[in-house]
């Protein structure tokens, strides 16, 4: 009975099929080295003792088809000589299922036969197997075999991982959950799931894995040339020593970006040149990325004390000839004597604080500000805290979300967490957040009022940047504050800012992903919702508020009608009963010889009051205020004793 014939048999049954095998063919063909004659024959192994002769006028097939390793289907037949196949054809052409499943039903072939044969099909829903290749995997499991070796020995972890590479990939595209991936060892079932789920573990990665952009002071300084000194002079103006090292601070913070935007591939222009050499397009910026986008760099020298607060002076944003607008870049420069800046051995490094313009902080302002309730005040066109500015990516645009491409981004089904990194569970809020994607139902009807609610404030702002999580939290413990029975009520805590924003990964992660096992295991922090924040503002923020709200009694916050920021740090309550309070402040004091002393923040309660002016006193310089410094120089002059 030849395979055609068993094809349009019905109700067959494997014991009507007791000379039907699957094997691989050793060899077939060639040419003799003896006679030197083309073979006509080969044999086919199928696991057995002793291999089959298969000739050329048994083939149900094209005699060059018999590549060798390629699988087979055949005829066993006992003659005088041994074992030989007949009807032999090639497994990938053979279109019968119900053929094929009786055949890998049959004990008498090995298992290793079976599975190889199995793992062939890239649709075992298709050819109809899938419940053989779930009785296979068990049968592996069962007897504990390493079918890849052919040999009856238990399998080490390493096989075990390697068994699962084994399988088809067509494979890990099957539905999760369905026929096929139950049927799928761990390893695959992991496999699966990391490639049904890539975008997402790609941002929770991205999220994990954020480095500040900085270089050498001293690498910079180095090379300032000519050029670069006759700028600085006639930006001083034959001003001191303090002055001409400020300025050349400046050129060295512009030729800085220039190197970063450089190292991000892009072409730069350095226009602020064009002062010595002609030309006037250093009238509205100093360099033009890939000619075409206008940068007007900013630099601040670090102030004695400061953790957090940094603040460039804008005078005027600008456009540049060609209308566009012209974007500000921070650079934050290590405070460094002239001497050293000339000498090339100041200490620190340079760090970019990223970019921003005229429209991204007025939008900001619009968005935020609520009269009577959370305010934006001050000059925010004129000063810029560090948290206005946002890291740009490779390509020069502004980063505003950790989203990868245009895929499409979904989140983790519970149910399938098992078979993806561990930390996964900790993580999906602020993922789903910096992605734009709605949370888990699961985790959005545990969540309080109070976080959907920050939750909803953050992405009605859009994509997520450094000054809308940083408002954001403002705005939300402003709320807390203003209804603080309720917000006691639902377990309230600043310190809850923390898993809305921040993912903590141990660093496993990366090979859990990259496939990379060599790889320690150190846990390390990310910024808010996968932003750089080089300074660490939006942390720095968070314990603060968890502070005024463990002392919110203490401190009297009760009442609170409105809060008010900034752009200094400075952050005043107004209360029910007309008074205002300094919740959170900087210090504006200077040390002599030493520049701006800048220590930040100054919190209520933790800092004491002037007992004059009621400001917040600076623990390391005794700044208060500039008005109290001159009272109390009048206080205790000689003509007042």
């Amino acid at each position: 009975m030849d395979l055609a014939t068993l094809t349009t048999s019905q109700n067959i049954h494997e014991n009507q099929l007791p000379s039907l095998g699957i094997g691989r063919v050793k060899w077939y063909g060639g040419t003799s080295r003896e006679s030197g004659k083309t073979l006509a024959y080969g044999f086919i192994t199928d696991g057995g003792k002793k291999d089959l002769f298969a000739h050329v006028s048994k083939l149900d097939c094209n005699p060059t088809d018999l590549q060798e390793g390629i699988h087979v289907v055949f005829e066993e037949h006992k003659t005088k000589k041994g074992r030989e196949a007949q009807s032999i054809r090639i497994l990938e052409a053979e279109d019968d299922h119900n053929v094929l499943e009786i055949l890998l039903r049959s004990d008498h072939i090995p298992l290793e036969f079976r599975t190889r044969v199995l793992l062939r099909y890239s649709d075992p829903l298709g050819a109809g197997v899938i419940k053989l290749l779930v009785g296979i995997v068990q049968e592996i499991a069962h007897n504990d075999l390493d079918i890849f070796n052919g040999m009856d020995v238990p399998i080490s972890d390493d096989d075990k991982t390697r068994m699962a590479m084994q399988w088809p990939e067509s494979w890990l595209d099957y539905e999760l959950d369905g026929e096929v991936f139950s049927a799928m060892p761990q390893d695959f079932k992991e496999l699966a799931c990391r490639k049904h789920y890539r975008v997402f573990l790609e941002i929770l990665l991205s999220m994990s894995n954020l480095r500040k952009t900085t270089i050498e002071a001293r690498e910079v300084y180095a090379k300032l040339g000519d050029s670069d000194f006759s700028l600085a002079e006639n930006w001083s103006r034959n001003s001191g020593d303090y002055e001409r090292a400020r300025m050349i601070s400046a050129r060295g913070a512009e030729l800085a970006a220039k190197h970063f935007y450089e190292n991000a591939g892009l072409t730069v222009t350095d226009t602020a040149l064009q002062q010595i050499y002609g030309g006037d397009d250093w009238l509205t910026h100093d360099l033009r990325l890939n000619d075409e986008i206008p940068i007007d760099v900013k630099n601040a020298r670090q102030n004695i004390n400061a953790s957090v607060l940094v603040e460039h002076t804008v005078p005027r944003f600008k456009h540049d000839r060609n209308s566009a607008e012209v974007r500000i870049c921070g650079i934050l420069s290590p405070y460094t004597s002239l001497e050293s800046i000339k000498n090339a051995n100041a200490k620190g490094d340079i760090l970019l604080l990223g970019e921003t313009t005229r429209s991204e902080i007025d939008a900001l302002i619009s968005h935020f500000t609520k009269p009577d309730h959370f305010e934006l005040v001050g000059r925010y066109r004129e000063k810029l805290p560090v948290w206005l500015f946002n890291i740009p990516n490779p390509k020069g645009e502004l980063k505003r979300s950790a989203t990868t491409g245009e895929a499409k981004v979904k989140c983790p089904e519970e149910r399938h967490w098992q078979y993806l990194p561990k930390s996964l569970p900790s993580s999906v809020i602020p993922c789903c957040i910096a992605a734009g994607i709605d949370l888990p139902k699961q985790f959005e009807e545990e969540l309080p009022r109070w976080e959907r609610h920050c939750i909803k404030s953050l992405r009605i702002a859009g994509p997520p940047t450094l000054g809308s999580v940083y408002l954001a939290i403002l705005s939300n413990f402003c709320h807390a504050l203003k209804n603080m029975a309720r917000a006691e009520q639902v377990s309230f805590t600043p310190s809850r800012y923390w898993d809305l924003l921040y993912v903590r990964l141990p660093k496993v992660f990366l090979w859990e992903i990259r496939g990379n096992r060599s790889s320690r295991q150190i846990t390390e922090a990310s910024g808010p919702l996968g932003i750089v924040d080089p300074l660490g503002v939006v942390a720095s923020l968070i314990s603060a508020l968890q502070l005024l709200w463990d002392m919110r009694v203490s401190f009297k916050l009760d009442g609170l009608k409105t809060l008010r920021v900034t752009p200094e740090g400075l952050v005043t309550g107004r209360f029910d009963n007309g008074k205002t309070k300094t919740i959170l402040a900087y210090c504006g004091g200077k040390v002599e010889g030493k520049g701006k002393c800048g220590y930040s923040p100054l919190i209520l309660g933790k800092h004491n009051s002037c007992q004059i002016c009621g400001k917040l006193t600076c623990p390391e310089c005794e700044f208060c205020s500039t008005q109290c410094d001159v009272k109390k120089m009048n206080y205790y002059s000689p003509d007042s004793i």
